[in-house]
């Protein structure tokens, strides 16, 4: 689901690891909420015949038309030796077209009084126009240019790898970033989540123009594909234009579907890492592999990162910024890809408030309780999460965004209202099995950033801090896994069977019947 983690006060780490066109203001996705879903009014979905599916919503508030396409095709579908290519496509799609050279994309759009630009994540990637009504139908016109028929300009291609590199560059100097790179590739190595959505320098250098296009077949066909028409407009218009458009481009490849990585087996041990460098702080990350969109569990974690560190008054900003004053700012996110997650603590501080720190954080995370939170900060906690919501619908960009983001992974509005129900059935005893599960030392990642000093061994003081404060139990690790994972099947006789699959990560019981036949 969408995130509580991706409101911009927790989302910080994530935003700077998310890579855009230069131009590109950061679309905040909104985190999921309790109570009636935001959007009351009706959206209409149709597929056309190639597969690409077309959501329009109506909204006669505003003379604006804002449009999005987006394609299944991130960081986290990229061959390894590809690293990087989603975002160097993402870049090339505005060196010119097939249809139109190189600056008259940005001269049509802006000349009309639009807005156009890109965005790469893990999972998609997005082709974005807001234009004024009276000429929506160029916006639709130029996503579908970008997204099929890129020129891909050898000498193009070479020039702007050099904008990349020095993107990829720049993002070195910016400890966030820095940190969040160290903490993905730490706690979901092994996964298609495990590098930079930038890529490397030595990927992005190997990367060809017949590499761009392998990419482009693969992975750019309608069927893997949502658009997105919001704000002024008839719908009917809106859908004849989208058959006009894009009802000729056909499918090159038959796409595999892809599974959800089971997060408990992720993370064999905990990791520190510290480095040394030109900083004037500490900055510290905290990161646990944990289940991703779609989970059952990851409303509660949702309620949970917003408890610990959404906001000011939560948790762990209350004690460690306000009343030990031993931080700068300390954050929690619940961050969800399609296949995993993981729920990151960040903070920022003093060099020398480093030592109290850590031993303090690491003795309240060993015992940790759902029973530390009051009935009024859960409730509260939710109420957060619903008005960050509630925020999409004041523009009709932000309403598109969030209206193609809950389609494309969450089975549209009919999925948020199931998601809503979901987070408000969060309790402390849902609190506290998730704590226990996920919340454990054995699959942290912390990684920390210091400044430069002879002789210091943070690292290793970080390390035995953790292993005595908060040492790993397998025994315990293994009976938890046990308890979620354990399946029992009971005979009942003349071919009749029953299988019990227990999950107590949530209040909900679930019951399907199947028979032999066809």
């Amino acid at each position: 689901m969408t995130k509580t983690a991706m409101m911009l006060g927790v989302w910080i780490f994530a935003m700077a690891a998310l890579c855009a066109s230069p131009a590109f203001a950061d679309e905040v996705q909104p985190g999921a909420a309790k109570g009636a879903p935001v959007f009351d009014g009706a959206s209409r979905i149709e597929r056309l015949a190639n597969g690409l599916t077309v959501l329009v919503r109506e909204d006669h508030r505003f003379p604006i038309v804002s449009t999005r396409l987006y394609v299944h095709a991130g960081s986290a579908y990229e061959k390894p030796e590809w690293a990087g290519i989603s975002h160097l496509l993402e870049h090339m799609v505005f060196k010119g077209t097939e249809r139109r050279p190189k600056g008259e994309i940005s001269r049509e759009v802006e000349g009309a009084g639009g807005y156009m630009n890109a965005a790469t994540s893990f999972d998609y990637t997005v082709y974005i126009t807001d234009m004024p009504s009276r000429s929506w139908k160029l916006g639709m016109d130029v996503v579908g240019d970008m997204a099929f028929h890129a020129a891909i300009d050898p000498e193009e291609l070479k020039s702007e790898k050099e904008v990349v590199i020095a993107e990829l560059k720049r993002g070195k100097d910016n400890p966030r970033s820095v940190l969040f790179e160290q903490a993905q590739s730490g706690a979901l190595k092994g996964t298609p989540y495990g590098h930079p959505i930038i890529g490397y320098e030595e990927t992005i250098r190997a990367i060809t123009p017949e590499d761009i296009r392998a990419y482009i077949r693969e992975l750019y066909q309608p069927g893997n594909m949502l658009l997105v028409v919001a704000g002024d407009v008839e719908s009917g218009a809106a859908l004849a234009e989208a058959e006009k458009v894009f009802g000729g481009c056909r499918n090159t490849s038959t796409l595999a579907s892809v599974q959800a990585l089971d997060a408990s087996r992720l993370g064999h041990g905990a990791s520190v890492s510290v480095s040394q460098g030109a900083w004037n702080k500490v900055y510290l990350t905290a990161a646990l592999p944990v289940p991703g969109l779609g989970s059952s569990q990851s409303a509660g974690l949702d309620v949970l990162a917003q408890l610990l560190g959404g906001d000011a008054t939560s948790m762990l900003p209350r004690v460690y910024r306000h009343e030990r004053r031993l931080v700068d700012s300390i954050s929690v996110a619940n961050i969800s890809f399609e296949r995993v997650g993981l729920l990151l603590i960040s903070a920022e501080l003093e060099p020398e408030k480093l030592k109290p720190f850590w031993e303090s954080f690491v003795a309240d995370m060993s015992r940790l309780d759902a029973s530390a939170f009051s009935d009024r900060e859960l409730s509260r906690a939710k109420l957060n999460i619903e008005e960050e919501l509630y925020r999409t619908r004041e523009t009709v960009s932000g309403m598109a965004s969030h209206l193609g983001y809950m389609q494309f992974f969450l089975g549209g509005e009919q999925g948020e209202a199931n998601i809503i129900e979901t987070i408000r059935s969060v309790d402390r005893a849902a609190l506290q099995r998730l704590i226990r599960t996920w919340l454990v030392p054995e699959r942290l990642t912390a990684c920390a950033l210091e400044p430069r000093a002879e002789g210091k061994d943070t690292g290793g003081f970080m390390r035995s801090t953790l292993e005595k404060g908060w040492p790993a139990s397998s025994a315990v690790s293994g009976s938890r896994t046990a308890e979620a994972l354990k399946t029992e099947i009971v005979d009942l006789g003349q071919g009749r069977r029953v299988v019990l699959i227990p999950d107590r990560s949530m209040p909900h019981f679930a019951l399907e019947m199947a028979f032999s036949g066809g």
